[in-house]
């Protein structure tokens, strides 16, 4: 059954300004009866080879060619062979410049600030980092060109390409040579990617359906990556640069006064993001202004998308569901672990939820959180291990071990409490490991993490209780100690002994109740207050069952003066 999907497709005709034309065929525009294109515009070539070249780079057969939005820059799978024995590097007598080689005419090698290699046909407005001074990866990109040509003669009399839209041709990987290759364009004035066919845009990252004009956010995040990615030629201008400053400052403003801003950076990040922006803004047009700009531009366009920005039913809190789904329904698991974890599963799944929002977070947040986890973590570690010397050093008593073969009630309780501790310190530096060698630092390793741990009906359950056990293994070892401890003082033949540890015990306990009290009172959702309204109302329908009873089958034994005085006294 097929799947609602919005899917984006275009129907073009080409100028000859952008430089897609080969020469022309019979089943060019003038032959098939529509009108020429404008005389400005002036079909030429881009398979011209290189003057090293005898022939002419002519495909023999026409690449697999599919609409894509996406470069694999960081996976082509290239790999430099290494020096031969005995490599020696020549560089010529009175050698000044180190042009680079094989190039065709037309073309133009450009180096990304980061250092990729990308080609740029300037009359055709074409980008591609494929490797071009290879005759028949040259031949492939003509293949591609000419299959769009005659996509887009087809199309001539129903859209008209925009003057400044680029092409970007991305070669299949290097394992794979005569793989498919894929391409989209981008108009400049709309900020968009498009295609000549009818493409199926991944919106994954979202649960709900988006609106048609929701997708702009995105395709203008994917437009400014294209931008950064082939900075040369199109240059951003000071417009850009105060676009990003004024959503910069915004959202320094945000995120110092709104406690749940959707705002993804520190105000330290921002300051420094903001700094950049503005010294970019002083250097346009250049690549490295323009690759910066971009890149900003693309850390914002994405979350808008990504929060419905503009729509009806935005998120405007980062911990706001906008399917009304925030919270799942609390399972039996965590409904009868939770006491005996000492509630501390809530605690930390009321946190996760507001972090891990509609398969959605922000990165702040969630950094925060984790380096709270791991500083508790380490100080549950310190105090298990505190409370492991207490233990051997209570087991040394004479009193608690007899030496005899049977062990007294203190050491097996102290064993308890011993066991305990050892879970807690185990588990706590696992953890706490965990996250130091796999920190996942960035937003796509914390969605992947979380992603994989949430289950379809109870949500991030079992990952709260997992991060609550250290501290519940240390209470218990607590508890356990302080069973055995006062079960020696308890059974102890001295009077005044037993008596002024019983009267301690109850002074501290009643500090620990209050203590324990206190901070369960601001929690509306505390279990003890659902627990005591639950058996309220179950007391009183019992009352009133038993009433109901009484007075059918017994009213005959009580006066007719007894059962009216209620009423009498009511009126």
């Amino acid at each position: 059954m097929p799947r609602d999907r919005h899917t984006i497709f275009s129907r073009v005709s080409v100028p000859n300004s952008v430089g897609l034309a080969v020469p022309d065929t019979e089943d060019s525009p003038a032959q098939r009866g529509h009108s020429p294109l404008p005389a400005e515009s002036t079909e030429f070539e881009i398979d011209v080879p290189s003057t090293s070249a005898s022939t002419t780079a002519q495909p023999a057969t026409l690449p697999e060619l599919v609409p894509t939005h996406y470069i694999n820059r960081y996976d082509r799978g290239i790999k430099i062979p290494k020096q031969a024995p005995g490599y020696s590097c020549i560089i010529e007598p009175r050698t000044l410049r180190f042009p680079r080689s094989g190039i065709p005419e037309g073309w133009i090698a450009c180096s990304h600030p980061e250092g990729a290699l990308y080609f740029y046909h300037a009359e055709g407005r074409v980008y591609t980092e494929a490797n071009i001074t290879k005759s028949d990866v040259l031949s492939q990109v003509n293949g591609c060109v000419m299959r769009l040509r005659s996509i887009l003669q087809s199309t001539a009399d129903t859209f008209r390409l925009p003057v400044d839209a680029s092409l970007v041709l991305d070669p299949p990987p290097s394992w794979d040579p005569e793989g498919v290759w894929s391409y989209y364009y981008a108009d400049h004035i709309n900020r968009t990617l498009f295609w000549l066919e009818e493409y199926e845009f991944d919106v994954g990252e979202l649960d709900g359906v988006p609106n048609f004009s929701q997708l702009q956010h995105e395709i203008e995040a994917k437009y400014w990556t294209h931008v950064e990615y082939f900075p040369h030629a199109q240059h951003t201008t000071q417009g850009h640069a105060d676009e990003i400053m004024g959503i910069l400052s915004f959202a320094m403003v945000d995120q110092q006064t709104s406690p749940s801003s959707t705002v993804l950076f520190s105000v330290d990040d921002l300051q420094k993001m903001f700094s950049c922006a503005k010294s970019a803004k002083k250097r346009t047009p250049s690549d490295h202004a323009t690759a910066v700009i971009a890149r900003l531009h693309t850390m914002f366009a994405h979350p808008r998308f990504l929060n419905y920005h503009g729509e009806v039913g935005a998120r405007l809190e980062r911990d706001q569901s906008v399917h009304g789904t925030g919270k799942y329904p609390r399972s039996t698991l965590i409904r009868v672990l939770a006491p005996a974890l000492f509630n501390a599963p809530y605690v930390h799944l009321h946190a996760l939820e507001r972090i891990w929002v509609d398969r959605t977070m922000c990165h702040l947040p969630w950094g925060l959180f984790i380096e709270k986890l791991k500083s508790e973590w380490q100080e549950f570690t310190l105090f298990a291990t505190v409370l492991l010397n207490a233990n051997v050093a209570f087991l040394a008593i004479p009193s608690v071990d007899s030496g005899l073969d049977t062990r007294s009630p203190p050491q097996i309780i102290s064993y308890v409490s011993i066991v305990c501790g050892i879970g807690c310190i185990i588990i706590g530096l696992l953890l706490v490991r965990q996250y130091r060698v796999k920190p996942r630092d960035t937003v796509e390793e914390a969605t992947k993490f979380l992603f994989a741990r949430t289950h379809p009906t109870r949500g991030v359950e079992t990952l709260a209780i997992l991060y609550s056990l250290p501290y519940a293994l240390l209470m218990w070892s607590m508890l356990a100690f302080l069973a055995a401890f006062s079960y020696e003082c308890f059974v102890a033949k001295d009077h005044a002994a037993v008596w002024s540890a019983g009267a301690a015990w109850i002074v501290v306990g009643l500090l620990i109740a209050w203590c324990i009290y206190s901070a369960w009172e601001s929690q509306d959702e505390a279990w003890y207050r659902k627990a005591a309204a639950a058996y309220g109302e179950k007391v009183a329908s019992l009352q009133e069952s038993l009433g109901t009873v009484i007075h059918s089958h017994f009213s005959c034994l009580f006066p007719v003066s007894l059962s009216a005085q209620p009423h009498e006294s009511a009126a």
